[in-house]
């Protein structure tokens, strides 16, 4: 099953690259009013497909992982790397994002597993809280490990539903987002012996907190 994932996800890639490709070259068109409009769902439609392919290939990845390639690095670096990344979405929602604390934190892992584990609680968090919010990234060193806190101050997530969402394409109730975000940050803890929780906000009047606490001797 796993292998089948990763190799449809992959013989998809191409395809989905030139639908892409094509639909950008009608947009350079003159064409109707109409068409146009149609044009902006289609091209919506493919990314949203993209973006869906590029987590199961990240999902596959994770769960076929052997202990390789592993090194030691800094967190504070893995926050700038994925900030670089996805500025653009959080600036186009007037969102602020940043690190709250300079603390250098090292650990001794895949720098892959770890960007791909803060960029998706990130991403996940630009894109479920409203305009205007304020993003929060954080990390120290904490019984024998690390632990990473991605905070908020949105509309956060009801109690009965924090399990729910780590599930494969669970969507909240009245929420258009769905995917393998928070699943695949959840395989990733899993490898390394950690755990994820999801709580209230606690800098904030409302919102959500996400807690990674990862072991510093964890073995994959």
């Amino acid at each position: 099953q796993k292998r089948f994932i990763a190799d449809t996800s992959h013989e998809l890639r191409s395809p989905m690259t030139a639908l892409s490709l094509q639909v950008e070259q009608l947009a350079h068109q003159n064409l109707p009013d109409e068409a146009k409009t149609q044009l902006i769902q289609v091209k919506q439609g493919i990314q949203r497909s993209r973006n869906l392919l590029e987590q199961l290939l990240s999902l596959a990845r994770i769960q076929n992982n052997k202990m390789e390639n592993h090194t030691d690095f800094n967190i504070q670096d893995i926050f700038c790397s994925v900030i670089e990344d996805v500025l653009p979405l959080a600036l186009d929602k007037d969102q602020d994002l940043g690190v709250t604390n300079d603390q250098a934190v090292n650990f001794h892992g895949s720098e892959t597993d770890l960007y791909l584990l803060v960029k998706t609680l990130v991403d996940n968090a630009i894109r479920y809280t409203p305009k205007g919010s304020q993003i929060d990234l954080s990390v120290k060193e904490k019984d024998g490990g690390i632990q990473i806190c991605v905070e908020d101050n949105g509309n956060g997530i009801p109690p009965e539903e924090r399990q729910r969402v780590l599930d494969p394409f669970y969507r909240i109730l009245g929420t258009e987002q769905q995917g393998l975000g928070l699943a695949i940050a959840e395989e990733i803890v899993k490898n390394y012996g950690g755990k994820i929780e999801l709580k209230d906000s606690v800098s904030f009047e409302t919102g959500l907190l996400v807690k990674v606490k990862l072991p510093t001797n964890s073995q994959i």
